[in-house]
């Protein structure tokens, strides 16, 4: 589906549409408000895994002058912005837009 185009996992909330299945039910966290995702060092909670482990590495790690550059998209953290880029244009940039009630 990725080298196709393909895109048959819709959101039912908004416009969006995903080429995987685990990366729609990420998006639709969004929605929900839900953040089963709690950190172990204070009250803090995440929607994405991505971002608690942003928040560890920014917040509580000895390694936090470090910066991590986390995909919004999906649970990804990357050390460099180039590889955040290149796995935003591989996996997430063709999202296509389809009005709600079609299909």
């Amino acid at each position: 589906r990725i080298h196709t185009g393909e895109r048959p996992y819709k959101c039912t909330h908004c416009n969006k549409a995903f080429n995987q299945k685990v990366v729609l039910q990420t998006h639709m966290v969004k929605h929900t408000g839900e953040k089963p995702h709690l950190c172990m060092f204070c009250p803090a909670s995440f929607s994405q895994k991505g971002n608690l482990h942003s928040h560890v590495q920014r917040v509580h790690s000895e390694t936090k002058g470090v910066p991590l550059f986390p995909c919004l998209d999906c649970s990804c953290v990357f050390k460099k912005l180039g590889s955040l880029n290149a796995h935003i244009s591989k996996m997430h940039i063709s999202v296509i837009e389809v009005p709600l009630g079609t299909s």
